[in-house]
């Protein structure tokens, strides 16, 4: 069956945008996927609600699969030409404030990708505010973020959606990315291709409604 879409002509102002944002979630929640067209100074630009206007990427420690996910997801995005807040952190406290791993930098630069100048640090509370869309890199990391949301005391349809990296992807739906980091380049490789693979089943996802 086809959904119906409805459009509206809006003219906002600075206060209307900024009621928008705090009311994003009951948008998003909606059983209808809105379309929603924003006249501002004269310009008119397409909203799709279905397209998360932010999304964190998450794996352990922040040095290896998120941060080259960030990379791939930007530019992916970019290219689909999606306006999308991209970035990355660990449910980890290891490597707060360090670059990523050297051997990740090195893959992801092959591939096109340059992640040095990324910057570890953790997942907090106003994460899970701030992001309309959390993906985790493999369960246990989505488990740890659970825990994480579930210990904050707002209400939970207000925060961020989280998810399994993997799961749009028609070929790796369900699978976790494996860590690379007591493995060899190999692994790296890997990583590369599957955050490749499942970034842009997110972005036809998103795409296609």
């Amino acid at each position: 069956m086809l959904l119906p879409f409805i459009v509206l002509t809006v003219t906002l102002t600075a206060d209307s945008i900024n009621q928008l944002h705090a009311d994003k979630s009951r948008i998003n929640n909606a059983a209808l996927l809105w379309h929603v067209f924003f006249v501002i100074q004269g310009h008119t630009m397409l909203m799709k609600t279905c397209t998360p206007s932010s999304v964190l990427l998450v794996c352990l420690g922040n040095i290896c699969r998120s941060p080259t996910a960030e990379e791939v997801f930007r530019q992916q995005a970019a290219i689909a030409g999606l306006s999308i807040k991209v970035d990355s952190a660990g449910t980890g406290d290891w490597h707060i404030g360090h670059k990523p791993d050297e051997r990740a930098q090195r893959h992801a630069k092959a591939h096109g990708y340059k992640i040095n100048k990324l910057i570890a640090r953790q997942v907090n509370d106003d994460d899970f505010r701030n992001f309309d869309l959390i993906l985790a890199m493999d369960a246990q990391n989505l488990a740890d973020l659970q825990a994480l949301k579930n210990n904050i005391s707002d209400n939970q349809q207000d925060m961020a959606k989280l998810a399994l990296f993997s799961e749009e992807d028609p070929t790796y739906g369900g699978d976790d990315v494996p860590d690379p980091y007591k493995g060899g380049a190999d692994d790296f490789e890997e990583v590369i291709e599957r955050i490749e693979s499942s970034a842009q089943a997110w972005i036809e996802s998103w795409k296609a409604c």
